[in-house]
């Protein structure tokens, strides 16, 4: 409610024997400002804008309203037009003193006072980004000084982002404009820290914390948990967040299984309310298409590195359920030298291509029915591993029709990225990238691996393999280049990730 005002001559209108002219008065400057009014049927505060905007809202016995627009004053005429066009008001005014204004709109002998309510600038303790989140509902609002606001929103599943608009308040009361939509009520600050809300329109409250960091730069990097609810033994999900607002999951766990690990999704991180846009395949899983989080981030919050915290809200059955999650920074250089890892799964997405079974390595594979299980059965038959005798060699074996086959190559690393220069054993092979991911104690490395490593790393395989049993001529560059061709006209695209461990065989 605007706070009641001690009304000019005793009352809070007056008739047109209080009018007066003032055609050749400037008003241009002193009504730059916020003025509030009330009665028992009128009730409202305006701000007007030196730049030519303002803002109102109030009640007018028509229940409560929030406007916003453009102002024009020549001499003592002033009109305020809303953003969609309507005329909020037109009339004349007269200003006393510079804290009374008398405004008389068009047609009417009635003349409303307002008084003048404070000419310093959008008051400090509501400028500053507030983060909210609560089970189906978060949003980031960025207040700025002269009133004027960015929300981004996730509510009943339908996401909003950045929306401008304008907050009005008054002592205690505020309106706040997002989209032709407002909303009105009342709100406090708490110790500096808590905006409370608590909105007429739809009766409800809620608390926004104020964000004294933006979170968006110490996000990005590769993160790694390992306490998920149905987390076992060597269980690890790892999110990789990149500085382009994209980020890709990977891991070996139940989750990473079920939700589409190795698919690029988005993000976004506005103070500490991080929003992820699950991709198309997660939803067809059932997931919601966006979700929210909130960050608790902690610099050297271990003597492994920086920990981040997610606050979150899952739904089980009818309810939501908090849940929180602990993230470690993994690595962003690798430790390779002396390292040694046995497969233990693969995670395949975004898989397509030929309706038809190839041959590789005495088994037949169907890109347009592949799934993870293929590839995982036959990694797991040939017992593949990986070792790093130094930071610049891998070598890589496994036992095909009890032949045990060893491949060394130099590789080239460059932070996460790791080229293997198969090229340089011999030009008939082609060098492969995988984008590798250890943890802090480096028990479990990923492979990613996007389309293009993919062929030519099973290209690979199958030359030398078909090389070591006689049945590829080594001069031969036409028919070891259709080895590759078979397999790149097959698969049109496939996101690849193999997964190790050490020390379970």
């Amino acid at each position: 409610m605007i706070i009641a005002l001690v009304a000019m001559c005793g009352l809070n209108s007056c008739s047109e024997d209080c009018d007066h002219e003032f055609n050749d008065v400037d008003y241009s400057k002193s009504i730059i400002g916020v003025w509030s009014s009330e009665s028992e049927t009128y009730e409202e505060a305006i701000r007007i804008l030196e730049d030519g905007k303002f803002m109102a809202f109030g009640n007018k016995g028509e229940g409560d309203f929030y406007v916003d627009g453009t102002w024009k004053l020549h001499k003592n005429r002033l009109v305020l037009t809303t953003s969609n066009g309507t005329t909020h008001f037109s009339g004349t005014i007269q200003v006393y003193a510079e804290d009374v204004m008398l405004m008389t709109s068009d047609g009417s002998k009635d003349t409303h006072v307002y008084h003048y309510y404070v000419d310093s600038p959008f008051p400090k303790s509501l400028v500053g980004t507030w983060t909210c989140l609560e089970a189906n509902f978060a949003e980031a609002l960025t207040i700025n000084e002269d009133g004027s606001l960015v929300s981004t929103r996730l509510e009943g599943g339908n996401y909003w982002d950045g929306m401008q608009g304008t907050f009005m308040e008054e002592e205690g009361a505020y309106g706040i404009e997002l989209n032709g939509d407002y909303s009105f009520g009342s709100y406090e600050v708490v110790s500096g820290e808590l905006l409370v809300l608590i909105n007429n329109k739809t009766n409800t409250r809620r608390t926004y914390r104020y964000c004294k960091e933006d979170l968006s730069e110490e996000i990005v990097g590769m993160w790694v948990c390992n306490e998920t609810p149905s987390a076992e033994e060597n269980d690890m999900l790892i999110m990789t967040y990149k500085a382009d607002g994209t980020t890709v999951f990977t891991g070996y766990a139940y989750e990473a299984d079920v939700f589409s690990s190795n698919v690029e999704a988005s993000y976004k991180v506005i103070g500490d309310l991080l929003i992820h846009k699950q991709p198309d395949i997660a939803v067809e899983y059932g997931l919601a298409q966006y979700n929210a989080m909130k960050i608790k981030y902690t610099p050297n919050g271990t003597a492994l590195g920086d920990v981040k915290t997610l606050q979150a809200y899952a739904k089980v059955g009818e309810n939501y359920v908090e849940t929180n999650t602990t993230w470690l920074r993994i690595k962003q250089t690798l430790d390779l030298p002396g390292q040694k890892y046995d497969y233990i799964k693969t995670f395949v997405t975004n898989v397509k291509g030929e309706d038809k079974d190839i041959p590789f390595l005495n088994t037949s594979f169907n890109f347009a029915k592949m799934d993870g299980s293929i590839i995982d059965k036959f990694m797991k038959s040939i017992l593949f591993n990986v070792e790093f005798p130094n930071a610049n060699t891998i070598k890589y074996s496994y036992l095909l029709e009890g032949q045990h086959i060893v491949m060394t190559a130099p590789i080239e690393v460059e932070g996460n990225k790791m080229t293997i220069k198969m090229s340089e054993n011999n030009p008939v092979y082609k060098d492969v990238v995988v984008y590798t991911f250890q943890d802090q104690d480096n028990t479990q490395m990923h492979w990613y691996m996007p389309t293009s490593s993919f062929e030519n790393f099973f290209g690979n395989t199958s030359v030398a393999v078909m090389l070591g049993h006689g049945q590829l001529d080594i001069n031969d560059t036409e028919a070891i280049a259709g080895v590759y061709k078979t397999i790149a006209d097959a698969v049109e695209s496939i996101n690849l990730s193999l997964v190790m461990t050490k020390g379970i065989k």
